[in-house]
């Protein structure tokens, strides 16, 4: 008797225990886009006032949607989910720059590249849209904000079923963290208002709508999910993962010819540019396969909260309204932040790699060992 009353109290437990759905949630997979366009169009200032441009709802919105599930439903399938696999495929991300803008090779749209080419590659563009904009700001911060946003409203219960194990050291409150998005804001602040005219209306009102938008999307989470949502309601099925393939790689072939065909680039910078997706692949397969198991428990307490990103976007706005007013602020910011890039994303880039390579050896040191 004493052994079934056990069984039964064993099996109400694992039924009220929240696992991973098995199926993607699709307000889930609509806010998670919207993050991706807001850390990459809305910081970067490339998209002031996109909700008012049809090409951004149809091709810009649908652009970063595609990309971040398709790369985020990669590392689910490989088991490749910790921050510095997430880099890698942001890299993979970050290429799109070639196939569908041609900025990779020409510069922005209306510019020349800032300090010319090497074999075709823009030497300034390379660096901070492939190796930093789009593996951090759209795909890794959108990813890691969603995150946050689903461990707030699960009232920090179950964080570590919630969100990625191996990213709660990003998702606690300390220094790391604290100046790690405190770089990302100040820097949505400073390319924000520059890219703006310094039009402090048009900047505010990109960033409140943005919000705005996001907090509905929230809301419609609560009361459609009860507000259990996790990083695993991204996990697309096996019909939603071809769509999204089949639309990136209808949209390349679509925008290769169409967009900017003066920017293509000859064969030889081309098949430089396909080297650098094996090369990139490559790492990532070399980067051993793993579980998402956490290590140990974390304080919920200590985990970023919902509040904490308000307040970070309250402080945005108010950033705003200061570099437009006084531009010397917003000039000195920005080109430190630029150049700060341009140095850093190469480094960041081959010491991700070279831990991807070294954990290959050790594994396989280990391995040998036993």
């Amino acid at each position: 008797m004493r052994k079934e009353y056990r069984k039964v109290c064993h099996r109400a437990f694992r039924m009220n225990r929240e696992e991973p759905p098995a199926k993607s949630q699709p307000l889930a997979l609509l806010l998670v886009g919207i993050l991706s366009m807001l850390f990459a169009e809305v910081f970067s200032g490339s998209s002031v006032l996109w909700f008012l441009s049809a090409w951004s709802w149809f091709l810009t919105l649908p652009l970063y949607w595609s990309h971040t599930l398709l790369f985020l439903n990669l590392g689910f399938r490989l088991r490749r989910t910790s921050i510095s696999d997430l880099y890698l495929f942001g890299v993979l991300f970050g290429l799109y720059e070639s196939w569908v803008t041609k900025v990779v090779w020409a510069g922005y749209f209306g510019q020349t590249p800032a300090w010319g080419t090497f074999f075709g590659f823009a030497v300034a563009e390379v660096p901070v849209i492939v190796f930093f904009w789009h593996p951090v700001m759209s795909f890794i911060v959108p990813i890691l904000v969603f995150e946050i946003v689903a461990v707030s409203i699960r009232e920090q219960q179950d964080a570590l079923q919630t969100a990625f194990p191996s990213h709660m050291i990003l998702l606690q409150r300390n220094k790391r963290s604290s100046v790690l998005f405190g770089l990302v804001f100040v820097g949505g602040a400073a390319f924000l208002s520059a890219n703006s005219g310094l039009n402090v209306l048009a900047a505010a009102l990109t960033v409140i709508v943005s919000l705005l938008m996001l907090a509905l999307i929230v809301t419609l989470i609560r009361r459609r999910y009860g507000g259990h949502m996790s990083v695993y309601s991204l996990r697309l099925g096996s019909r939603g993962f071809s769509i999204t393939t089949l639309y990136v790689l209808l949209l390349y072939l679509v925008t290769f010819p169409l967009l900017r065909p003066e920017g293509i680039p000859g064969p030889t910078t081309l098949l430089l540019t396909l080297c650098l997706y094996a090369f990139v692949a490559l790492l990532i397969v070399m980067d051993p396969a793993r579980e998402e198991k956490p290590a140990q428990q974390t304080t919920p307490s200590r985990i970023i909260t919902l509040r904490g990103i308000e307040y970070a976007f309250g402080a945005l706005l108010l950033m705003i309204v200061v570099m437009c007013t006084v531009p010397a602020i917003d000039s000195v910011a920005g080109v430190l932040l630029y150049l700060m890039i341009v140095v850093s994303a190469p480094i960041l880039f081959i010491w991700t790699g070279a831990k991807a390579v070294f954990r290959r050896v050790h594994r396989q040191t280990v391995s040998a060992t036993i």
